[in-house]
């Protein structure tokens, strides 16, 4: 609907004006809604006190098996004929090395309840290396999705202030328009005016 001087009213300009975009988040969706929430125990980075827990039960089950199996393959090695751990020290020894899969193979159980022994101490070492690896790559991979996290944040601010700085601009865009169009009705009016000038 136009106004005086050919202008269009603000309701008509309003309901012209091109909508605003909602900004997108890094994912794809609109910044602030629809984005999955991550729990925040899994974006802090772990502190020390979790690295020396980990590190004191790694060492704690260690020592057990050595400690634990190499004492329990004395019981079953020490009267068997033929076996080359003579000694506590040599199947404290046998266990240490078996433990962190080394196995010089100088020293080996021969009685059937001390290669039982040994197949747990085995697998105990095994376990041992692999949940000291996980426990690496886990403190590795949180510090890397926190810092993944912050900088999300950073970007959808960045977006957010993208979004903001389009917004002024639309809103300096739509106003020029509407000085363009005054403008425009004042030059009609004008050259109405002179149109109409004194009859001869």
């Amino acid at each position: 609907m136009n106004g005086p001087g050919g202008t269009r009213s603000p309701s008509a300009r309003a309901s012209t004006a091109p909508p605003v975009a909602a900004p997108l988040g890094p994912s794809g969706l609109p910044a602030g809604r629809g984005a999955p929430a991550v729990p925040a125990a899994l974006l802090a980075a772990p502190g020390w006190g979790v690295i020396v827990r980990i590190g004191a039960a790694v060492t704690a089950v260690a020592l057990v098996l050595v400690v634990g199996g190499g004492s329990l393959t004395w019981v079953f090695e020490r009267g068997h004929p033929g076996s080359n751990l003579r000694s506590l020290g040599d199947c404290l020894w046998w266990a240490l090395t078996t433990l962190t899969t080394v196995g010089y193979g100088d020293h080996y159980p021969i009685s059937p309840g001390g290669r039982v022994v040994a197949a747990g101490v085995m697998v105990g070492g095994v376990a041992i290396l692999g949940g000291v690896a996980a426990s690496i790559a886990l403190v590795v991979t949180q510090r890397l999705v926190a810092q993944a996290a912050a900088m999300e944040e950073e970007v959808a601010d960045v977006e957010e202030e993208l979004a903001e700085s389009m917004r002024e601009a639309q809103s300096l865009e739509q106003l020029m328009r509407e000085l363009l169009d005054r403008v425009s009705g004042l030059e009609e009016q004008v050259r109405a005016l002179r149109g109409q000038g004194p009859r001869p």
